[in-house]
């Protein structure tokens, strides 16, 4: 919230003085006062500033500025701002006046003199904002006066944080003095009618005193104003127009809002769009209906904050001139008038787009043509121009009608009619000069006259009228197809109650039978009938019917005889079967079903022809010497039919975007034939309707948008074809090319751009353009492009197609960039390679150095990039660059970067054991510290990764490493070994006898080891692994393995080595035992005198006592004993036992 300050009402004595001395003769006149800056705070105030117009010249001290908020305050001058205190500006705002800089006088000293009729600012010298005093202007001078609201003398009473109130709640007046004139009849006020508090706001007097509020943005600048010029009016289903207009004040942003009838037409409100340089184009709604359609037009100038007041803007869409088609035809060669309704002026045309008019009217009449060809109208009102449209002007062929000749008629029987419609296909209808006429014999030719409208000519019809001794006087022909299943007769020749199928009309079988899809089974031919009469003189022996099928524009060639089979004589007035008969009437019939199916016949338009032959005699009712042809005078009977294939699908699209000149044909259809045609457009079911084909089989649909056709149903006389695949036609496209200039300046802020591009559409050659640059372009060339992407929409004002193409202009003499210095890694292992990589402007040529080293260069790839490798370093590495150039363009630089180099690891000097015993332990370290411990053989010895302590496994090797791990980018790590021998520590055991004589004692194992005695703590002289002992004590060994060490003690009590002579067991306790205890003895054996052993022990010591193995005792005796020493040849002796 801005801080406001009221004034207290002081200075009342002042106020007194004052009024003593009025004179208002030379009073200026206020004009205006910034009441609400944009400043906030404590800085409000300094930059608020009030305008008056002087009346005298006058020296700048000569004017006081007051203020008070008395609701009816007057000349109660407050002195708030005094000429007196003009000084040099110290703030930093600025002031100017664009419109009128030349007006401008900054005035800094109390002494400068301010003509009469000036316009005057005071404003405090440390303003900060920035003004634009343009809304001043008016041809005087404008001074501005730069005051010291800190000065002592006069002391100013103006507040910093805001003298004049924002939204006052009284009355506030402003009074300004000329001297000694206090001017207090000019004393202007301005009340609390603020609509909101406002940056900007501000109060103006006109010259009674009257107030009124405004708000010019916070610079004080005029607002934008915008004149604009006429709309170009557009043509239905445009979607721009273009405005000239002229603005004041640079406004940048533009705001159109539409009336509610554009916006329920599509239009859409532009809400601060980007004021381009005019024209300025406006978007339309495509969908919107012809008329004329309003919008409010406001202008902005965001550099200020200030829009314009509304303007009104029309914009007026002309219809597209309506135009209605009709084709036309004639017979053969010749001129077709063409004719069509508009509400324009119609063009006709030889092509869908371009070339030159051939006529202009409602009427066209064509130059003589032999075949049916398309020309093109377009219709034009006011500047709007219809989609082109087809018109076909079609030439039918002329087609002389063919009749199945009439048999051969008795004289005085009711003729035949003449049929009213030609065999061809399609037939043609007329009529004949006469009847039949059969009371004369002979032949007569009849006239047969086309009806009018469809190409044909006259012709004649022979009928011969004979005396008849025997003949036919009805014929069929039996065919089966979608109408008749099962198969009926079909009339050749017969009248009335003669005929051979009552049910089907005369000569039913001489016409055109439709048209049938070919292989469907639904047209076949399977024999014939005639019936016979004979004359009492006559007789009728046989009958024959030949048939052949062949193209219509093909001869017959071969016929196929069919023998009819006598069926039946009159009986009683009638024959077999049905129908009236005379006397000697006979019929004769052979019907095969499916004799001939011709629909497998290739597709074409073909005829089923037939004649008859019968055999009799005209003058003998016995004999068979004549021969009558039923041929139709040489002609025959022939039935037209069509087989049609699978149709053709063909189409072309619309001409114009959203236009419906788009076409569907359906070809290898028979030529001039009614089909029935349904589809879907889209989603909708079309038809069915009837369409004919035209000379060359084709059926066009036309009128068609763009859309998805689809589920086609041909539909013959029996059967139909049905094409499910979708027929999509799509609206054109505007082809067009996009070219550019590049720009050829060193690019930068200070340079004009001078690239350029340019669209080439292929189209009516009726274009409008609009680029995205800047100044929104809207010609094929858009010149004074900087380096960009750039956009451009052009519209076939003809076709109304639109396209949009994109392109790049760049600058051959680009001002090259550094984006970006990066190392690789860092820091790095000595030995290795440092990277630097250089980002900027591809193609660029860098200057660079290494370690203060002779500059080099580098060029930056295709992807602007470039690497710089210093190989194998020994120390840190750092790049600096000096300059980017290319083509002319040079850029001095200062990127630099560096890489770390670091030493390679050390894994020291290891000492330690190398020996250790299995049972023992020892330690290993380095010289350097950090590293890691590991064991070759962890079943022989493990060592602690950290402290290097082994733990005996087992016997064996192991290769202790110590490793130590690179760092700082060094990834190798350096290693240490040592073998450690792991010995057996060994285990001994001594023990004492007698060898020989001797008391010895024997450590074991006996090799392989060293050998230490020793008596007590005494050392001996032994080295081997027996001692012989020769004085009571204790012995101890040690023995020495590699290093490893054990011992063994023996305390020897006795190394008395000879045998016993006796032994006295009394139980004395002395000498009871036979005692070999120094000897090792494997065995003893004890025998008496008599041989018998009486006693033995096996690992004996000292065990006998005089008693036999039984425990008794042996009697005092002398007993014979066996020593068995163990690897010594046995003892023997005798020993006594002496009780």
């Amino acid at each position: 919230m801005k801080l406001k300050i009221k004034l207290s009402l002081v200075f009342f004595i002042v106020i007194n003085i004052f009024s003593a001395q009025k004179s208002f003769s030379q009073c200026p006149t206020i004009d205006y006062a910034l009441i609400n800056s944009c400043a906030t705070g404590s800085t409000e105030g300094v930059n608020e500033f009030v305008v008056f117009t002087t009346t005298v010249n006058a020296a700048t001290r000569n004017y006081e500025l007051y203020y008070d908020n008395d609701s009816n305050a007057v000349d109660k001058p407050l002195n708030i701002l005094s000429g007196e205190n003009a000084r040099e500006k110290n703030g930093t705002g600025t002031i100017t006046s664009k419109n009128c800089s030349s007006s401008l006088n900054f005035v800094t000293s109390p002494s400068t003199i301010i003509p009469s009729g000036s316009k005057v600012v005071f404003i405090p010298s440390n303003f900060e904002q920035d003004y634009d005093f343009s809304i001043l202007c008016s041809g005087v001078g404008i001074y501005v006066v730069y005051i010291d609201i800190n000065a002592s003398s006069p002391t100013p009473n103006w507040q910093a944080g805001g003298t004049f109130g924002n939204t006052p709640t009284s009355n506030r007046y402003l009074q300004i003095t000329n001297g000694s004139s206090n001017c207090s009849s000019n004393v202007r006020i301005f009340d609390n009618g603020w609509s909101s508090d406002k940056d900007g706001n501000f109060v103006s007097w006109n010259g009674t005193g009257e107030s009124a509020y405004g708000n010019n943005g916070c610079s004080f600048s005029l607002p934008p104003t915008i004149n604009p010029g006429i709309v170009s009016e557009i043509c239905f289903g445009s979607t721009t127009t273009t405005m000239p207009y002229t603005v004041t004040e640079n406004p940048d942003k533009y705001t159109i809002t539409w009336n509610t009838a554009a916006l329920s037409s599509g239009f859409t409100n532009i809400v601060d769009g980007n004021l381009t340089t005019s024209p300025l184009t406006i978007s339309i709604s495509s969908s919107a209906n012809p008329g004329t359609y309003t919008a409010s037009l406001i202008v902005t100038s965001t550099t200020t904050g200030l829009s314009s007041s509304p303007q009104n803007i029309s914009v007026k869409i002309n219809a597209i001139p309506t135009l209605v088609v009709t084709p036309n035809n004639r017979c053969g060669e010749g001129v077709v008038e063409l004719s069509a309704l508009s509400s324009g002026t119609i063009n006709w045309y030889n092509q869908s787009s371009g070339g030159a008019s051939l006529a202009t009217g409602n009427v066209f009449t064509t130059p003589s043509i032999s075949e049916t060809k398309i020309y093109w109208l377009e219709a034009k009102l006011g500047d709007c121009t219809s989609s082109r449209l087809p018109v076909s002007a079609i030439v039918n062929t002329v087609v002389i009608p063919t009749f199945d000749a009439i048999p051969t008629i008795c004289q005085n029987a009711t003729p035949p009619l003449l049929p009213n419609f030609s065999t061809n296909v399609p037939p043609i209808s007329g009529t004949w000069n006469s009847v039949i006429n059969t009371s004369a014999l002979g032949t007569t030719e009849y006239t047969f006259t086309p009806n009018a409208g469809q190409c044909g000519t006259t012709t004649k019809l022979p009928v011969t009228v004979d005396s008849c001794g025997f003949g036919v006087f009805a014929s069929a022909g039996w065919l089966a197809n979608c109408n008749f299943p099962s198969g009926q007769f079909y009339n050749i020749t017969g009248s009335g109650v003669d005929l051979i199928n009552p049910s089907s009309p005369e000569g039913s079988f001489i016409t055109n039978l439709g048209s049938y899809i070919q292989n469907s089974g639904a047209l076949t031919f399977g024999g014939g009938e005639i019936k016979t009469f004979k004359a009492p003189t006559g007789n009728v022996c046989g009958a024959t019917m030949f048939y052949n099928v062949h193209l219509q524009t093909d001869p017959a060639g071969i016929f196929t005889p069919l023998i009819l089979d006598f069926f039946s004589d009159c009986n009683s007035g009638s024959f077999k079967g049905g129908g009236p008969c005379n006397d000697r009437d006979q019929k004769w019939q052979t019907v095969t079903s499916g004799l001939l199916d011709m629909t497998a016949l290739s597709p074409g338009n073909y005829v089923l022809e037939v004649y008859y032959s019968v055999n009799g005699d005209g003058d003998s009712n016995s004999q068979c010497d004549d021969t009558k042809l039923i041929n139709n005078n040489g002609l025959n009977y022939r039935s037209s039919f069509s087989i049609q294939g699978a149709p053709q699908y063909t189409s072309t699209n619309p001409s114009t975007c959203s236009g419906s000149e788009g076409t569907i044909s359906i070809s290898a259809l028979l030529a001039s034939t009614s089909y029935e045609v349904s589809y879907n457009d889209d989603a909708v079911a079309e038809g069915p309707i009837t369409i004919s084909s035209d000379a060359s089989g084709v059926i066009v649909i036309s009128g068609l948008n763009a859309g998805s056709y689809s589920n086609f149903v041909v539909k013959a006389t029996c059967g139909s074809y049905t094409n499910n695949t979708p027929i999509v036609l799509i609206n054109p496209e505007l082809i067009a090319s996009i070219s550019k200039t590049d720009n050829s300046v060193c690019q930068s802020v200070t340079v004009p751009c001078n690239g350029s591009a340019t669209l080439t559409p292929t189209g009516s050659g009726s274009y409008s353009y609009l680029w995205n640059d800047t100044l929104a372009q809207t010609s094929a060339t858009a010149t004074e492009l900087c380096p960009g992407s750039y956009n451009v929409l052009v519209t076939d004002l003809v076709s109304l197609c639109n396209a949009t193409k994109t392109i790049t202009v760049g600058n051959t003499a680009v001002l090259p960039v550094i984006t970006s210095l990066s190392k690789g890694t860092s820091p790095i292992c000595s030995g290795s390679n440092a990277v630097f990589t250089i980002n900027g402007t591809s193609g660029a040529t860098v200057s660079y150095s290494i370690n203060t080293e002779p500059a080099q260069t580098v060029v930056l790839n295709a992807s602007g990039n470039a690497q710089v490798v210093v190989n194998q370093v020994a120390s840190d590495i750092t790049i600096l660059l000096s300059q980017i150039s290319l083509s002319s363009c040079s850029v001095t630089v200062a990127n630099t970067d560096i890489v770390i180099v670091s030493t390679p690891p050390n894994a020291g000097i290891i000492s330690g054991d190398s020996v250790i015993c299995s049972n023992g332990k020892t330690t290993f370290s380095s010289t350097v510290s950090g590293g890691i411990w590991s064991s070759s053989d962890n079943s022989a010895a493990t060592i602690d990764a950290t402290s290097g302590e082994i733990t005996v496994v087992s016997s064996g090797t192991a290769t202790m490493t110590y490793t130590v791990a690179g760092t700082g980018g060094c990834t190798n790590v350096a290693t240490e070994q040592r073998l450690v021998t792991i010995s057996t520590t060994p285990v001994v055991t001594v023990s004492g006898r007698c060898i020989g004589k001797e008391y010895t004692l024997e450590a074991f194992p006996s090799s392989g080891v060293t050998y230490k005695w020793s008596q007590g703590t005494s050392p001996l002289l032994e080295t081997k692994n027996k001692l012989s002992v020769k004085i009571l004590g204790s012995y101890t060994v040690e023995i020495n393995n590699s290093g490893c060490t054990a011992e063994a003690t023996k305390n020897v009590t006795s190394f008395y080595c000879d045998i016993p002579k006796g032994i006295s067991p009394n139980g004395d306790e002395s000498n009871e035992y036979f005692d070999l205890s120094n000897l090792i003895v494997k065995k003893l054996e004890i025998f008496n005198r008599y041989g018998v052993k009486v006693y033995s022990k096996t690992n004996y010591k000292k065990e006998w006592d005089g008693k036999s193995d039984g425990g008794q005792e042996l009697p005092d005796a002398t007993y014979y004993y066996v020593i068995e020493e163990e690897g010594n040849t046995p003892i023997t002796g005798w020993v006594y036992i002496n009780r």
